[in-house]
């Protein structure tokens, strides 16, 4: 029974211990919530009577304000305002001097133009010619020489023969072949060419087969010559009566431009005779013309220019 009634106190004891705690914090809690209202509640009468404080001001500074204080402001504005006009009756001054400099200097270049049309300063120069160049075209001794007719073959002799043979019984005409290098005119404008042969040796009397002597432009290449090439004819370039001859003609130039023309390396020309075949005494009758060794030589004298 005592403890029953031990028990009993202490338990009544916790309750009233707890529901004291919580009225301490609940109270606690109110008297907060009471005090942040009344902070509230002041902070706001303090701004309306803030804001009370500064209308009555600006009210005052604008009653004080007097009437001659406005009418001065007013006058400032309008001296300001007269002071602006005068700037911008410059700029229009300005710009009307600046349009008429500018239609003055239209005029005097539209009377300047004229003088420019008739006064050019600079003139065309006329265009410089190239100067002509003369050389004497090489011999390229060893594709050259002379054939005796069904016979033999003399290449890279220092002489032409021009005439007729008698060699071991056998009898024929002799022609004879040389041949001029022309790549040293390759693109070249031919303006004037020369051919000479002078004669170095009569043999006999080569004249009692011999009517005329001529000149042909024919082709065997960059080679020997060989006994076929004595049937080759070409194109004739001229006949003369006489040993020494001189060959300069429009159709020498011709035939030389286009053999350059064509990019041929060599201008081959035969040195024959017209009459007749052989005159059966038994005896060479011919002419010599000296390709080199020889004071007179033959040769090829071309003016050109380069294009």
């Amino acid at each position: 029974m005592k403890n029953n009634k031990k028990f009993l106190l202490i338990s009544i004891l916790v309750i009233i211990l707890i529901f004291s705690v919580s009225i301490i914090f609940s109270g606690c809690g109110r008297r907060a919530r009471i005090k942040e209202a009344l902070e509230e509640r002041e902070s706001e009468e303090y701004t309306e009577e803030e804001s009370k404080e500064a209308d009555e001001v600006t009210e005052e500074q604008e009653e004080s304000y007097s009437a001659e204080e406005i009418e001065e402001e007013i006058e400032e504005e309008n001296e300001e305002e007269d002071e602006e006009e005068p700037v911008e009756e410059l700029i229009d001054e300005e710009a009307g001097l600046e349009e008429a400099t500018d239609e003055e200097v239209e005029e005097d270049i539209d009377e300047e133009e004229p003088d420019d049309e008739e006064e050019p300063d600079d003139e065309e120069e006329p265009e410089t010619e190239a100067e002509p160049t003369t050389i004497n075209v090489p011999i390229v001794i060893s594709e050259g020489g002379y054939i005796e007719q069904d016979f033999k073959v003399y290449g890279g002799a220092l002489c032409v023969y021009v005439g007729d043979y008698w060699e071991e019984e056998e009898v024929g005409t002799i022609r004879g072949y040389v041949s001029f290098d022309i790549t040293g005119l390759s693109g070249c404008e031919i303006n004037e060419a020369i051919l000479t042969l002078p004669c170095a040796a009569i043999g006999n009397d080569p004249f009692s087969i011999i009517n005329q002597i001529c000149i042909n432009h024919i082709i065997w290449g960059t080679r020997e010559i060989r006994l076929d090439d004595f049937d080759r004819l070409g194109t004739s370039l001229g006949c003369f009566d006489e040993e020494n001859i001189v060959l300069s003609s429009d159709k020498l130039v011709q035939e030389l431009q286009e053999s350059v023309n064509n990019g041929k390396k060599r201008f081959q020309l035969c040195i024959r005779h017209i009459g007749q075949k052989t005159n059966g005494d038994d005896t060479d009758d011919f002419l010599i013309y000296y390709v080199t060794n020889n004071d007179s030589i033959i040769t090829l004298s071309v003016t050109f220019t380069q294009d």
